[in-house]
């Protein structure tokens, strides 16, 4: 795993001093070396972490003829396949690296080189023939690819906090992206906190030219969801297999790898799939937290002795207040799932010992695993009209209560072809608690029209009722927080973190399969992720397959509420000169504390940390 960072200067004063700042910022993920390169105006700068072809995979690399040269974050699963097909077109190779399989994909397939990729990847190509730069993002948005645009400097990086670094760096706020983040407790793709900074968004790549004008910015894969009518142990033996398939690929490595394992189903199967290819002894951690009502360490220890892994778990006392600096510092802009506290243990726990490690995420959105998803069905139908004569009265009033009451009486609307109602429903802040909370001058920002509405509105109407909620979720949720979270949180510790099931492929398999097979009901609750518990009905009992989906849960109100932390939040809550009054309505935020409202506690204090190093 590495950090990528370069920049074009408008004005032809090039600083290689200024590159080697924003790339300085990026040292945590990429310390065992650091590179260069510098045409004219243009400068790439790469940090590595070496985990393929260790002596031979150094970056910047060039090609052949020196007239391209690239920097890379990430790994390319399917790069031997490619290397071959290349081979027998005539292409020559000088290493064995990922690095060298996509620049020479690019010299001979062009743009269009990121449909035959698989993997992770954020990278940057300088085509110094064409004079442009050309940048891509994985399809799910696995790797994060940042940049900057102003007068005199176009800048890149895989981190905002190294971007700050550049020269004459404007830092005008974005209060939009504040109110985003206060609505989904994380600011979604392509804004930022920073108006002039923006995020490329999964499945796409940018060409900007070496004048520092974006000359395209292009959608190259989504996800279409189409069912397909196959026997339950059909789709069983398809799911496995490409499962298997997945992990296997995921486990090339030079170095000492593992796996977090939580004890849910997800990691289960990370474990399983990895002791059936390697063997048993792998190397697994779990992390759980003193006075947590919720803790899966049990589960754990079942998969431990199932597999036997060679295990390292650890109970923590844990402190919020006591991390919060150090999160906020690395993330670059407010970020409010409070799950990257044990993530970031986690990583931290495992690097002790290897340098990469596999996890389970991307299972919940691919296979429906979320409990959201049956709420959200069950919402949607009670709103379906069951008889003609209802549902030309209903219908009649949509647009009425769509043009009148758009905000305050939104089960009004129509709730099954427009984003914006599921996009109040997964809203961790409601528009009306907003409002409250915003000083007047502020205001306003409750009722700008929703740019994930314009971004995803028209792709999301085409997906059954269903898929959409699956769809918002895997477009804009996971690689917005959940794969954020995942990067910052183990970056920080240097460890390269992998995902089999957020794979491409595996996606696209998943929506494919119908509904029902992802969905079951027993016992009167819904379950998700039917098909991946049924992987593990040999190896576990039902109480492990058939419980109840659990988060990674931290005693969040007990850290913020309880003895001096309490106290130091109110003064942050309570300061006349702070950044919270200035914003929100005193009365609000001293409701918030009366009440103990620990998730809007945090993503206050999240955002008041945040100016407190940024402002």
């Amino acid at each position: 795993m590495c950090g990528i960072s370069g920049y074009i200067s408008k004005s032809h004063k090039f600083d290689l001093k200024a590159l080697k700042a924003i790339n300085k910022k990026l040292n945590h993920r990429g310390p065992d070396e650091e590179g260069y390169f510098v045409h004219q105006n243009v400068g790439l700068g790469h940090k590595r972490l070496s985990i393929i072809d260790l002596q031979s995979g150094q970056q910047p690399m060039k090609n052949d003829t020196e007239d391209l040269v690239i920097t890379y974050n990430g790994e390319l699963y399917n790069y031997k396949n490619i290397r071959q097909t290349l081979i027998s077109k005539g292409v020559l190779f000088k290493t064995t690296s990922d690095t060298e399989v996509i620049l020479k994909a690019y010299e001979y397939y062009g743009n269009n080189c990121v449909k035959h990729f698989r993997g992770m990847f954020a990278f940057a190509i300088l085509n110094i023939t064409k004079q442009e730069l050309f940048m891509a993002r994985d399809h799910l948005g696995i790797k994060p690819l940042v940049y900057y645009n102003d007068i005199d400097t176009f800048a890149w990086a895989s981190e905002i906090s190294a971007l700050r670094e550049t020269t004459d760096f404007k830092a005008d706020i974005d209060y939009y992206a504040i109110d985003q983040y206060l609505k989904f407790q994380y600011i979604p793709a392509p804004r930022s906190i920073y108006r002039k900074v923006k995020k490329l968004m999964p499945g796409h790549f940018m060409v900007v030219g070496f004048d520092g004008t974006v000359k395209n910015i292009k959608k190259y894969w989504d996800l279409k969801f189409s069912p397909k009518r196959k026997t339950k142990q059909q789709w069983l033996n398809k799911l496995e297999h490409s499962l298997k398939t997945s992990v296997a690929m995921h486990t090339l490595s030079d170095v000492e790898f593992g796996a977090f394992l939580s004890g849910g189903i997800d990691s289960t199967l990370i474990v399983k799939y990895m002791t059936e290819y390697l063997g048993s002894g792998i190397r697994t951690y779990t992390i759980g937290f003193k006075d947590s009502q919720v803790n899966e360490t049990h589960f754990a220890e079942q998969v431990v002795a199932r597999y036997e892994t060679d295990h390292t778990s650890v109970t923590l006392d844990g402190d919020a207040l006591e991390i919060l600096p150090l999160l906020v510092k690395h993330y670059g802009e407010p970020f409010g799932d409070f799950s990257a506290i044990p993530t970031f243990y986690v990583s931290e726990l495992a690097s002790k010992d290897v340098k990469m490690v596999l996890s389970g995420d991307g299972a919940d959105e691919a296979f429906a695993g979320y409990g959201h998803y049956p709420l959200w069905l069950k919402k949607i139908n009670r709103h379906q009209p069951n008889n003609v004569f209802k549902n030309n009265i209903v219908a009649s009033l949509y647009p009425l209560a769509n043009k009148l009451y758009p905000k305050r009486y939104p089960k009004l609307a129509k709730p099954t072809d427009k984003l914006s109602n599921y996009l109040r429903y997964r809203s961790r802040m409601d528009d009306r608690s907003r409002e409250q909370l915003w000083q007047a001058p502020y205001k306003f920002l409750i009722d700008l029209h929703d740019e994930i509405e314009f971004l995803y509105g028209e792709d999301y109407r085409e997906q059954s009722e269903f898929s959409r909620s699956q769809y918002f979720d895997i477009k804009v949720f996971m690689p917005s927080d959940i794969l954020t979270k995942v990067d910052i949180a183990s970056m920080i510790n240097s460890l390269e973190v992998r995902t089999p099931i957020t794979d491409k492929t595996l996606f696209e398999l998943a929506a494919t399969i119908p509904s029902e097979l992802l969905l079951k009901q027993k016992n009167g609750r819904w379950q998700g992720k039917h098909l991946l518990k049924q992987l593990l009905v040999k190896d576990f009992d039902k109480a492990f397959i058939e419980r109840k989906k659990q988060g990674f849960e931290i005693p969040l109100e007990q850290w913020l509420f309880t003895g001096t932390n309490f106290e130091a939040i109110k003064k942050r809550f309570q300061a006349p000169n702070g950044i919270l009054r200035q914003l929100f309505e005193p009365l609000v935020l001293q409701q918030l504390l009366d009440e103990k409202n620990g998730f809007k506690v945090w993503l206050l204090l999240v955002l008041d940390e945040w100016f407190m190093q940024n402002g």
